[in-house]
């Protein structure tokens, strides 16, 4: 899990949490800032902060909470997001959530 980093965009329409990606590969700092900078996301929290589960603030957990709490653009959304978090070794509580939602991919 410490080498997780969670990718979002700031939707500017809606202010909404949409097109979550999270990467839970070791990459140099030079390939991931390539990767941050180059593509479309506009947040990114993990393994590149200081903070990286040494704050309760900066778990995969606390993360999803402040998601949930800002929203979600769509259910889909929601759904993406939730899958994202299940590719985080120590997020269990994702991937026990996915079978339960197969029947409200929207």
């Amino acid at each position: 899990m410490r080498s997780a980093r969670i990718f979002w965009p700031a939707d500017p329409a809606s202010r909404r949490i949409c097109d979550v990606w999270v990467s839970t590969t070791d990459q140099s700092e030079e390939a991931f800032t390539a990767e941050y900078f180059s593509s479309r996301w506009t947040f990114v929290v993990g393994n590149c902060d200081v903070e990286w589960l040494r704050d309760p603030l900066y778990t995969p957990e606390a993360v999803f909470g402040q998601m949930v709490a800002t929203g979600f653009a769509s259910p889909a959304e929601a759904i993406n997001a939730i899958g994202q978090f299940a590719k985080i070794d120590a997020c269990e509580w994702a991937r026990a959530m996915l079978p339960r939602l197969e029947g409200w991919r929207l």
